[in-house]
């Protein structure tokens, strides 16, 4: 938080001067809107666990909120500025990439959500970048949350990077409170479903299909990933552990 500084302080003297902006620019002013209120919500929450009030478990249901500023915001990426947000670090000055996501989005591309209103179960968002066209296959990363969360939340921890390096990004939601690791797998059905409906409308190269996940996901990313029937050609699971069933 000392890296950080007080950026909420920031927000909050700004946040008045969206009330006189021309109505011209009305759809600014709501995505701006929009995302403040997470985002000062979120350093709210960091700061209470700062000031003593709980304990380190009070981090994460602050940091819920910043993926909801994010989906806020990203309908401004026809700003230089917000896209550059947008865009993984390293590539923030390579021009060719400007260049294409300065264009018009080409259709059917952009940010999907398919059943996975928070608090859903089962359902999946995505991401296509704006610059697909149907004429080549492009890659494909299904990302999986952790534990109690949800696809909607999740597909932000990937979005920059498939955005800059191109490649379809899905994050689906588990069906039950968290991924199928021990009982009925209803989940691997389920992202086989997900994925034979993206596949479906949009050219997946079946070669280059990588499954990742944090924590519960990480761990589910072995269990369905390490089948012999699993689709996916790479696995990346982030701060699992090794299933019980894998020794």
């Amino acid at each position: 938080m000392q890296i950080a500084g007080e950026p909420e302080e920031a927000l909050q003297a700004v946040r008045p001067r969206l009330a006189d902006w021309p109505e011209k620019f009305a759809h600014i002013k709501t995505a701006l809107d929009a995302a403040i209120e997470p985002a000062l919500a979120a350093y709210a929450g960091l700061r209470a666990v700062q000031n003593g009030e709980g304990d380190l478990v009070g981090v994460f249901p602050a940091l819920r909120y910043l993926p909801r500023a994010q989906e806020a915001l990203y309908p401004l990426t026809e700003l230089p500025p917000v896209s550059g947000f947008f865009i993984a670090p390293d590539l923030r000055e390579d021009a060719e990439l400007q260049a294409k996501l300065a264009a018009t989005p080409n259709d059917d591309t952009g940010i999907f959500h398919e059943r996975n209103e928070p608090g859903s179960r089962g359902g999946f968002s995505m991401y296509v970048p704006e610059y697909y066209t149907p004429d080549r296959a492009w890659p494909l990363v299904m990302a999986l949350h952790g534990g109690s969360g949800n696809g909607r939340g999740f597909l932000w921890s990937w979005l920059r990077d498939a955005r800059s390096r191109g490649a379809i990004l899905v994050a689906p939601t588990a069906t039950g409170q968290t991924w199928a690791l021990m009982g009925d797998d209803t989940d691997t059905p389920n992202l086989n479903r997900i994925l034979d409906q993206v596949s479906a409308r949009w050219n997946v190269d079946a070669t280059r299909m990588l499954l990742t996940g944090m924590s519960d996901g990480g761990t589910f990313s072995y269990v369905t990933g390490l089948e012999g029937a699993s689709r996916f050609t790479h696995l990346a699971p982030v701060a699992a552990t090794f299933h019980p069933l894998m020794a």
